[in-house]
């Protein structure tokens, strides 16, 4: 029964490499499709976001993916805030210039710019799915969602 259920993951399970480690887990999801959304890095961007992932990587051993390069952003967004805002003693005043920032600002993962509940108004995301490739398992991005356009592969 399990398996005629339709599965879908979380950006908590993307490139989980437990997942694609166990053969077994590996091997239903797989069969199952099991597509998983992860914030995205804009393909377009690349040249933006790409020199500061290696500089990460370079300086740390980690690779930097969209989370740590989102919060590279959201750091030179709060600065500017706080930077606008004074001091944080009047925080409406801060989430003021916070709001005012975010929506100024264009960085490695493309603007930062919020809609009505806070949230990027422009939001990109990759969907990955375990694939067996060459007798293992591994994860495959399997589409893309930019902006109003889903493309998948």
């Amino acid at each position: 029964i399990l398996s005629s259920t339709r599965w879908y993951g979380s950006d908590g399970v993307a490139l989980s490499a437990a997942l694609v480690g166990d053969s077994d887990a590996a091997a239903f999801a797989a069969s199952a499709g099991y597509p998983n959304p992860t914030f995205g890095l804009p393909d377009a961007l690349q040249n933006l976001w790409q020199p500061v992932a290696n500089a990460i990587e370079a300086r740390t051993g980690i690779t930097a993916d969209a989370f740590a390069l989102s919060a590279y952003d959201a750091l030179f967004v709060v600065a500017q805030a706080l930077q606008d805002a004074g001091n944080l003693k009047d925080f409406a005043r801060f989430k003021e210039a916070f709001v005012n920032a975010a929506n100024a600002y264009s960085g490695v993962t493309g603007s930062t710019a919020l809609d009505s509940a806070g949230d990027r108004l422009n939001a990109d995301f990759d969907f990955w799915a375990v694939r067996l490739t060459n007798g293992s398992y591994d994860w495959a991005r399997i589409g893309t969602y930019t902006n109003g356009t889903l493309t998948l592969f």
